[in-house]
C-alpha cells in the first residue's frame, strides 16, 4: 500500500516533536491552514504562525499595519482623544477589533493547526480507520487539500475582504449620525480623514480577510468530518467515552473557541459604542445579544452534528447485537442457575457467571448512554464560555453589579 505525501510545507524540527505517527505522510502532515495562495503569501511575509515566528510577534506586526497607522494619522488630525464625539482611543469597536479580536485570530492558528492534525492522525491511531480504509481516508484528505489550495477560494476571500472597501470607499462612514475619527469637516462638507482612509482601505480589509479565512477553514473542517463519516469506521457504542470512540473530536472542537471569542469581542465593541454614543440601553440590546450568543454557539457546535449519523448507526447496531447476546446469555444463565440449580453440584459462591452477567449489564448501560449528538451541557459551556466572556465584561462595565450577578446566576442555574 502506497502513501501519498502532502505537499503542504512542513518544518523538520516541528516534525521531530510529533510523537504519534500513522505511517502515512499525508495524514501525519494534515493541515487545513498550510496550503493555498494566502498561506504562501503568509510564508513570504514571514508570518507563518504554525512553523514560523511566535504568534505574539505576528500579532504585533499585523497591529503595526492595521492599528498603529490609525493612531498616528488620527493624532495628526487631532482625533485621537478629543475633537470629535468618538475619538480613536475611545472607539470601543475599533480598539477591541485590532487589539483583542485580531490577535485572537492569529493565536488560533498556533493552537488549532496541531490540534486538527492530531485529530486527523487519531482516526488511524485509535483504530477507527483500519489499514483497509486508509487509502479511502487519504482520498478524503486529498479532496480537502484541493479545496484548501484552490485559487478560486483564495480569490473569493480576497474579493469579499477588499471589494466592499474599494466600492464604498468609506461612504457608509460619511453618513454616520455621530461624528468620529473617521471623518473631518471640510469647506465642501464631511470627508474621510487620513485615518478613515487607512481604516477603509487597509485595516478593515485585513481584518475581514483573516476572519473570512477562518470561516473557510471551518468549512474545510466540516467537509473533512463529513467525508470521514462516509467511511466504514470502527465505531463501538460500548466505548467508555460514550461517543463510540469519537469523543476526541469534541476536545478538538473546543479549541475553535478562539474564533468564537474573537467574533463575540468585535460585536460587543459595537454594543459598547451604541450604549456610550448613541444612547442605547442594555434592554434595547437584549434581543441582539441573545441572538449573537445563539448564533455563535450554533456555528461552534455545527461540525459535531455531522457525526450524528455515524453515532446513530453505531448505537443501533450495538443495541441489536448486544440484545441478541444478552438474550442468549441470560437464557443460559437462567437455565443453569435458576431452573436447574437445585440439581447442580457447582457452588454459586465465587462463580464467574454472575460477574459476566454484571459485565454484560454494564455494556448495555454504556450503549444506552452513548450519545446520538455530541452536544451536551458540558460542551455548550466549554464552547459558550469564550462567547459569553466579552458579553459578561460588557455587562459588568455598563450595568449595576447586582443586576449582573443575578443574570449570571440565572444563566448558570
Amino acid at each position: 500500500m502506497s502513501f501519498r505525501v502532502n505537499t503542504a510545507p512542513t518544518n523538520p524540527s516541528a516534525e521531530r516533536h510529533e510523537s504519534e505517527t500513522t505511517g502515512s505522510a499525508l495524514v501525519d502532515h494534515f493541515s487545513l491552514l498550510q496550503g493555498g495562495p494566502l498561506y504562501r503569501l503568509q510564508r513570504i511575509l514571514g508570518m507563518d504562525v504554525a512553523y514560523g515566528p511566535h504568534p505574539l510577534r505576528t500579532s504585533v506586526l499585523v497591529m503595526l499595519l492595521t492599528w498603529v497607522p490609525l493612531l498616528i494619522l488620527a493624532s495628526i488630525q487631532r482625533e485621537l482623544l478629543y475633537g470629535v464625539t468618538i475619538p480613536l482611543l475611545r472607539d470601543y469597536a475599533t480598539d477591541i477589533r485590532y487589539l483583542i479580536a485580531l490577535p485572537s485570530l492569529i493565536f488560533a492558528e498556533a493552537v488549532l493547526d496541531p490540534k486538527l492534525r492530531h485529530a486527523a492522525k487519531h482516526f488511524i491511531a485509535s483504530g477507527l480507520v483500519d489499514r483497509e480504509t486508509v487509502s479511502a481516508y487519504e482520498d478524503g484528505i486529498v479532496r480537502v487539500n484541493e479545496l484548501r489550495d484552490s485559487w478560486w477560494a483564495s480569490t473569493l476571500l480576497v474579493l469579499l475582504a477588499f471589494l466592499p472597501s474599494l466600492l464604498l470607499r468609506g461612504k457608509e462612514m460619511l453618513g454616520a449620525s455621530v461624528s468620529s475619527w473617521h471623518v473631518v469637516q471640510t469647506p465642501t462638507g464631511p470627508a474621510l480623514s487620513f485615518a478613515g482612509w487607512w481604516f477603509a482601505l487597509v485595516s478593515v480589509p485585513i481584518y475581514r480577510l483573516l476572519l473570512y479565512r477562518w470561516g473557510w477553514i471551518i468549512v474545510l473542517w466540516c467537509v473533512f468530518l463529513y467525508r470521514v463519516t462516509k467511511l466504514p469506521l470502527h465505531c463501538l457504542a460500548t466505548h467508555p467515552d460514550r461517543a463510540a470512540g469519537l469523543g476526541f473530536v469534541v476536545e478538538t472542537q473546543r479549541h475553535f473557541g478562539f474564533i468564537a471569542f474573537s467574533s463575540s469581542a468585535v460585536i460587543v465593541g459595537g454594543f459598547a459604542n451604541q450604549v456610550v454614543y448613541q444612547g442605547k440601553s442594555l434592554a434595547d440590546l437584549r434581543v441582539v445579544m441573545i441572538a449573537t450568543v445563539l448564533l455563535l454557539i450554533a456555528i461552534s457546535v455545527f461540525p459535531l452534528l455531522l457525526l450524528a449519523p455515524k453515532l446513530h448507526a453505531a448505537k443501533t447496531r450495538a443495541s441489536f447485537a448486544y440484545g441478541t447476546l444478552g438474550t442468549a446469555y441470560t437464557r443460559d444463565f437462567d437455565s443453569k442457575w435458576i431452573d436447574a440449580h437445585e440439581n447442580s453440584a457447582e457452588p454459586l459462591l465465587g462463580t464467574s457467571d454472575i460477574q459476566s452477567l454484571a459485565d454484560l449489564s454494564n455494556s448495555f448501560s454504556v450503549i444506552r448512554q452513548t450519545k446520538y449528538i455530541l452536544i451536551d451541557r458540558e460542551v455548550l459551556i466549554g464552547l459558550g464560555f469564550p462567547i459569553l466572556l466579552p458579553i459578561i465584561a460588557f455587562l459588568l462595565a455598563f450595568s449595576p453589579t447586582d443586576e449582573v450577578i443575578r443574570a449570571i446566576l440565572k444563566l448558570l442555574g
